[in-house]
């Protein structure tokens, strides 16, 4: 196979396709169906089955759908062909001159012994149990017959330049497999390669790996020569795994070869056979001789003692009869029983004891006997351990991030040493503060995630981290990693503590915010008819936390407002302080109520009264004057505190007022004003009342 269909063949099995439809061997569903591909002078031929006996009946019965997906740049063809299997009675009518035909037709509908074809000889019983039992099957049909049996199909519109996808699914059950086109297809079929050989009495074993076989063999040819030119085929029939359950072995095929003398060396090669028939080339000769086995007992190392903490001592009493022929002794060792083992002293066979004077810190070690044929006889594995006394390094490189919700990520550099357990991971809120474990036990990752509470009374924290070893040693403090935490605090309010009216403005006594991150403090004014703070130029000591006055000169003569103070932080949190009234100095005559209104309610046999102002604090009653519409006196009728009244909120800052009083017949010929008094003597311009 040339360099370009080697890349081609790599290519295709990283592909996410069902290459070979679902073709692994070890592990997926026991029923399944099968999609192979192959390419024959420009087209793609195209070969299905499903992998048991029970499908391929229910696929006789509701036939396949065959889809195929030409993806252009632009565009995407879709062809769907329908193939059914053909009837009993029909296939048994054609089945009745060719040889092949027969065949077919006793393997599905009679399961009798399928007769010989280039797999051999093998029963429908083994065709149903095997995985691949069906696809063995295939490869002993040619293509017309396949096609015949609605198995295969040729797509003469192949286009090589375009990305070709295809997928075959068996109606009534479901079951699909997807190949691509061209670069999935079998590729020119490879020497089978890593074959090894066992000696044994008389017997020569020899096996090969096909769990990464590119060239999809399901069967094999072994020959056999004594050096000569000469080769001679071993097997009957094809040699391949049959039997469902060889599959949860591995996927190693031995073959064992059966020789007149064990002192005569003989060559081996091996080619293997595809699905669609063709043979591979041949593997490249192996030679190998078979030898019997001596009675040499398994090597057990019978004790391992540590040597004042330095060396390891290991002691053994090799046994059995052919001792004599043993050559010589090797002594591995390992860090973990399932790394691999390294020679670290060849001696000689009399020796039953060796100091290992440079040990690591785990030992793992094993003794090997070689005889004089060259043959090695393993005994398992024993440990051996220095206490460890020195601890790890403490790590580097910790470094800790915040996020705008307190969520922290601690990461830092592994730890470089072999006995390495895990990490623990500390905090403290300030560096003279005693450290906090926030992992219960040493962790495997190097990185760490922590929350810290955002309404915190500090802005910042300090993390380490100690690694451990396998023995508990716990290395020294990592430098620190401090993280500043995002500000969501709002200010410490301020306080508005009284307003006074005065002839030069109203003065505001206030007490400042006492948050240390306080940027400004700035004071907001409305008034009493309006809903928009805007900020007064008023002139505070931000030095002067607990009191003092300032004084809002820019107010009219009489004009009443609200006032609040706002406070900033560095990182834009604020704080409002409390509303209070103000005004400056004047006649004390505010302004009148609006929309007077006087209704009866003539079911609930009440006389309403309505009117609306804004909202004040520093209401103290309300008055409503009545006379007869011909005199010109008028009398207080009713002497109303706020906490009579029905106060209703409106989108302003003017609220709606109400009272009620019980009015048994609605009178006429009176006229009501009303009038509003304030705690500090002031009262409001007095308005009459229109009747609704």
């Amino acid at each position: 196979m040339n360099n370009i269909k080697r890349c081609l063949l790599a290519f295709s099995l990283l592909i996410g396709l069902n290459l070979f439809g679902q073709e692994n061997p070890i592990s997926g569903d026991l029923e399944d169906i099968y999609l192979l591909c192959n390419m024959r002078a420009g087209n793609l031929q195209l070969r299905w089955a499903p992998s048991s006996w029970q499908m391929f009946q229910a696929a006789m019965q509701s036939g396949f759908t065959l889809i195929k997906k030409s993806i252009q740049s632009d565009d995407t063809l879709i062809i769907r062909r329908e193939f059914v299997v053909p009837a009993h009675n029909s296939f048994k009518i054609d089945s009745e001159s060719p040889e092949d035909f027969q065949a077919a037709y006793h393997l599905l509908f009679e399961e009798t012994e399928n007769p010989a074809g280039i797999l051999g000889e093998f029963s429908a019983s083994e065709v149903s149990a095997s995985r691949y039992g069906l696809l063995l099957y295939l490869a002993d049909l040619n293509f017309n017959l396949a096609e015949y049996l609605k198995l295969g199909w040729t797509d003469t519109d192949y286009d090589p330049a375009q990305i070709n996808i295809y997928e075959i699914v068996i109606n009534s059950v479901g079951k699909s497999a997807t190949i691509l086109g061209g670069f999935s297809c079998i590729p020119d079929p490879l020497p089978v390669n890593n074959i090894y050989s066992y000696p044994e009495d008389h017997s020569i074993s020899i096996s090969w790996d096909i769990r990464h076989d590119p060239s999809r063999y399901v069967g094999f040819d072994i020959e056999r020569s004594d050096g000569s030119d000469k080769w001679k085929k071993l097997n009957d029939r094809p040699v391949a795994i049959v039997e469902q359950g060889d599959w949860s072995e591995g996927a190693t095929v031995i073959f064992k070869d059966t020789v007149e003398t064990n002192d005569q060396s003989y060559f081996y090669r091996i080619r293997g056979i595809n699905s669609f028939g063709e043979y591979g080339p041949y593997s490249r000769p192996i030679e190998a001789q078979a030898r019997p086995r001596l009675n040499i007992g398994q090597p057990f190392i019978t004790n391992v003692k540590n040597v004042g903490d330095t060396a390891i001592y290991l002691s053994w009493k090799p046994e059995g009869e052919d001792m004599d022929q043993i050559k010589f002794l090797v002594i591995l060792r390992a860090e973990h029983p399932d790394s691999a083992f390294m020679a670290i002293d060849t001696i000689d066979y009399l020796r039953s004891g060796y100091s290992d004077i440079f040990p690591e810190q785990n030992n793992y070690y094993i003794l090997q006997i070689h005889d004089l044929d060259g043959r090695i006889y393993t005994g398992p594995p024993a440990f051996g351990l220095l206490p460890d006394k020195e601890p790890p390094l403490p790590p580097e490189k910790v470094s800790a991030l915040v996020d705008s919700l307190g969520s922290v990520v601690i990461t830092w550099q592994p730890n470089r040493e072999k006995d390495l357990f895990g990490y623990r991971v500390f905090y403290k809120r300030y560096v003279e503060d005693e450290i906090i474990q926030l992992t219960t036990y040493a962790i495997p990752d190097t990185v760490y995630h922590h929350t810290l509470p955002l309404d915190m009374l500090h802005d910042r924290g300090f993390y380490l981290v100690r690694a451990e070893d396998l023995v508990g040693n716990r290395s020294p403090d990592s430098e620190l990693s401090e993280v500043i935490l995002p500000d969501t605090i709002s200010p410490a309010k301020p306080t508005i503590i009284s307003t006074r009216s005065e002839i030069d403005g109203c003065i505001l006594k206030i007490s400042l915010s006492g948050s240390a991150d306080v940027e400004t403090h700035f004071v907001q004014r409305r008034n009493l008819d309006d809903t928009i703070w805007r900020e007064v130029s008023l002139e505070i000591d931000p030095s002067i936390y607990f009191q003092q006055e300032i004084v809002d000169s820019s107010l009219e003569a009489g004009q009443e407002v609200q006032y609040r103070i706002r406070v900033n932080d560095h990182s834009g949190n604020y704080s409002l302080s409390n509303v209070v009234e103000g005004r400056r100095v004047d006649n004390k005559i505010r302004q009148a109520p609006r929309d007077p209104v006087i209704s009866w309610d003539r079911r609930d046999k009440e006389l309403i009264f309505s009117w609306s102002y804004p909202a004040r604090s520093d209401l103290q009653a309300v008055r409503i004057f009545k006379s007869s519409d011909n005199s010109l006196r008028f009398y207080t009728d009713q002497y109303i505190y706020p906490y009579d009244l029905t106060i209703e909120d409106t989108d302003t800052n003017w609220k709606i007022y109400e009272y009620r009083i019980s009015m048994p017949e609605r009178e006429a010929g009176f006229i009501y004003k009303i009038r509003l008094d304030f705690t500090d003597g002031a009262t409001s311009a007095p308005a009459d009342f229109r009747f609704n």
